[in-house]
């Protein structure tokens, strides 16, 4: 095997290897953005099964996974943050259906 082919196979498992990491990374961004979405629908007293609201969830999932205030946020779930969740950029979503 000449080096300029080793070359060619490393640079195409980095470029694999990265892309997994990228889709390893998304996917846990979002599993970690659904549950702070279900325990702020928990902590607010809203039912998820209320059609209304699966309506409304979908452009909240949306705005929960772009989110900048997580850590924020899981303070203010586990109780050591105070305050009212105005932080949230559901917010006043949450707010329609309390």
């Amino acid at each position: 095997m000449t080096t300029t082919l080793m070359q060619i196979y490393l640079g195409l498992f980095m470029v694999a290897l990265n892309i997994g990491l990228l889709v390893w990374f998304q996917k846990t961004r979002l599993a970690d953005s659904v549950g702070r979405m279900r325990g702020m629908m928990d902590r607010l007293g809203l039912d998820p099964g209320n059609i209304m609201v699966k309506e409304a969830m979908k452009d909240a999932r949306k705005r929960c996974k772009r989110c900048r205030t997580e850590g924020f946020c899981e303070r203010w779930l586990d109780g050591t943050a105070g305050g009212d969740n105005s932080f949230c950029p559901n917010a006043a979503l949450f707010r329609q259906f309390a």
